[in-house]
């Protein structure tokens, strides 16, 4: 039997998904990118997906543990942001702002599928089974239980999770996303890492 990580690590367990970009550093280019964008500028647009889109996918296969309804999520925020972008206060950061858009779209997308197939995506616990984008770096066995186990969390606890443990957001952050208070966050965190723990074990201890 393979050494299982503690609660605590589950978080950093979770962390090797992530390979966030410098893009925040940047705010000036970013804020000018955003003032074009707001006048029509649709290449000034092109450039700011090209800068958060692997972010957007990220997120998005983490909540909806699917490629395709990945995708699907990264065109319907770019097309929402596009839409919405001169309400954005161009003193914000845009990362939180695309967050909360991208938790918006696949809370609806997880909705829909419920609708559709009249069991709950939670229960299904969806995993896609092609390759994902994560591969190169998704070696080890814990690293593949712990990208199976987090699509088998409850939707709250799986986004308060991949916002803060994947994409390395503030729990204050991470609440506003989500609507709801940095001591929901917290619990919801806690009862995640907990469960992946469990989750991870269960399927250890049921090698031969």
């Amino acid at each position: 039997m393979s050494a299982m990580p503690d609660a605590p690590s589950i978080g950093r367990s979770i962390a090797w998904l992530s390979r966030r970009s410098a893009t925040d550093s940047n705010r000036e280019a970013i804020r000018d990118l955003v003032g074009k964008t707001k006048k029509g500028d649709a290449v000034a647009f092109g450039g700011l997906v090209d800068l958060y889109q692997q972010r957007v996918f990220r997120t998005a296969n983490a909540l909806l543990g699917s490629n395709a309804d990945a995708s699907d999520a990264v065109q319907e925020v770019f097309l929402r942001a596009y839409r919405n972008i001169v309400k954005f206060d161009d003193s914000r950061d845009l990362a939180p702002w695309l967050y909360k858009i991208t938790a918006n779209v696949c809370r609806d997308i997880a909705a829909a599928k419920r609708r559709h197939q009249g069991v709950s995506v939670d229960e299904q616990g969806l995993v896609s089974t092609s390759p994902g984008p994560f591969e190169s770096v998704a070696r080890s066995e814990q690293r593949h239980l712990t990208r199976l186990a987090l699509a088998r969390l409850p939707y709250k606890e799986r986004a308060a999770i991949a916002l803060r443990d994947l994409e390395g957001l503030t729990t204050r952050e991470v609440a506003r996303i989500l609507g709801t208070t940095e001591g929901t966050v917290r619990s919801q965190i806690s009862s995640g890492r907990a469960k992946l723990r469990r989750i991870i074990l269960g399927h250890d201890r049921r090698k031969p």
